[in-house]
């Protein structure tokens, strides 16, 4: 693809061409490119001063504040004062009110949630934190969710309890849920978030013997020839490259010397079968 191509690479192209006499059909062919786009280089090349070739291919798509498609500082300050004022919009609710303070529509969702990023306002506690000025903001603990459930099972309104405490009606109705198929056991409104060997992404004790065997008999190999002599399992690895560099960190393997320290620990513990001599 051209985009492969850094201004490097289209300075040495275009040279093949005019430093060593090649035809352009064939330099086009080799490197899977129009004659258009050739031509336009050469174009470039020619046009830039005497050693500067490689500016000629600077990148000319605009950026930031000089995007077409950005809008002013001063509207964008607009938007982040609505968003500090409005912290438990979602990013729909948001578009909407913020296209009501103009004449006519200027940003879209997709918009307001990049803008929101490039500001570290994606998620709702920063836009709480940022509301209150630096004031330290918490998911509700247990307590709360429980007194926020109980409001939601005396008839209250969810949407009212939603904006008077800053937490999405979704997740009051999770809750609320969780709360009565547990019997109203308090316990069932804590976070239920699986980790480590309980977490439906964790390697299984039979994968992870596996691993260790290879690294046993080839603790000499690198991390990338380790990956590569994993066993598959329908034509995939039984770990990804990335699943097998957290498991060799967690065992303390990530590195050769240490890979070879505890073969040679491993070893060491092996008792040696003397032979007798025969009487």
């Amino acid at each position: 693809m051209i985009s492969d191509y850094t201004a490097g690479d289209k300075v040495k192209i275009v040279e093949h061409v005019l430093k060593e006499g090649e035809r352009v059909a064939s330099v086009c062919l080799r490197y899977n490119i129009s004659r258009k786009t050739l031509y336009e280089w050469i174009k470039r090349y020619q046009s830039a001063q005497n050693g500067f070739e490689e500016h000629a291919f600077a990148s000319r798509i605009p950026k930031g504040q000089s995007h077409w498609k950005s809008l002013p500082l001063d509207v964008e300050r607009k938007i982040i004062e609505i968003v500090r004022h409005f912290p438990g919009h979602s990013s729909k609710n948001l578009t909407n009110l913020i296209n009501s303070q103009f004449e006519k529509p200027v940003v879209s969702s997709f918009y307001i949630q990049k803008l929101l990023e490039r500001y570290g306002l994606n998620t709702l506690p920063n836009r709480l934190e940022y509301q209150n000025q630096g004031k330290k903001i918490s998911r509700p603990d247990t307590i709360d969710r429980q007194n926020l459930v109980n409001q939601a099972l005396s008839g209250r309104s969810v949407k009212e309890i939603s904006q008077n405490h800053n937490v999405s009606r979704k997740l009051i109705y999770k809750w609320k849920n969780r709360y009565e198929s547990n019997e109203f056991n308090p316990s069932a409104l804590k976070d239920a978030i699986p980790k480590g060997d309980s977490h439906y992404k964790a390697t299984s004790p039979e994968v992870k013997q596996k691993i260790l065997d290879i690294v046993f008999s080839h603790p000499d190999w690198s991390l990338r020839q380790l990956a590569q002599n994993v066993p598959q399992v329908d034509g995939r690895p039984i770990i990804g490259y990335f699943g097998l560099q957290r498991l060799l960190e967690r065992e303390g393997l990530n590195r050769q010397k240490s890979r070879l320290a505890w073969v040679g620990s491993q070893q060491a513990d092996v008792p040696i079968m003397v032979p007798q001599q025969e009487t």
